[in-house]
């Protein structure tokens, strides 16, 4: 069974938060609580969950890291497609497509960033 995890970017100071994501319908704000006394308030579009997966350097993999091969080519942007997480690419800058995302693959990929924090890295 995978492990339900999320991070989303901290408001107060812009640092990556993980652990539980919840929605607080009284001040209609996102948050993360890492533990029963630490919580955060982070950006709604910066909310992400985790694969379960580890990339080839043993980090988690999160919907919206960018992620290149073994040889450094860039493979594309991780999205989580229901009922799985993909691997969403634009290859020669023409049409997107895209392949499922999977623990036989990782073994070969590298997160080199993510969409948040490196918008370059898509362009």
């Amino acid at each position: 069974m995978r492990e339900i995890k999320f991070r989303g970017k901290r408001i107060d100071n812009g640092k990556w938060a993980y652990g539980c994501y919840y929605w607080n319908d009284c001040d209609n704000k996102p948050y993360i609580m890492v533990d029963w006394h630490e919580c955060h308030e982070v950006g709604f579009n910066t909310v992400s969950q985790y694969t379960g997966l580890h990339d080839s350097k043993g980090k988690e993999i999160y919907d919206g890291d960018v992620v290149c091969a073994s040889n450094g080519v860039l493979q594309g942007v991780v999205i989580y497609q229901a009922p799985e997480f993909i691997i969403k690419r634009k290859p020669h800058h023409k049409t997107w497509s895209q392949f499922i995302l999977s623990s036989e693959e990782n073994q070969f990929q590298t997160v080199i960033g993510n969409i948040y924090d490196n918008k370059e890295l898509i362009a």
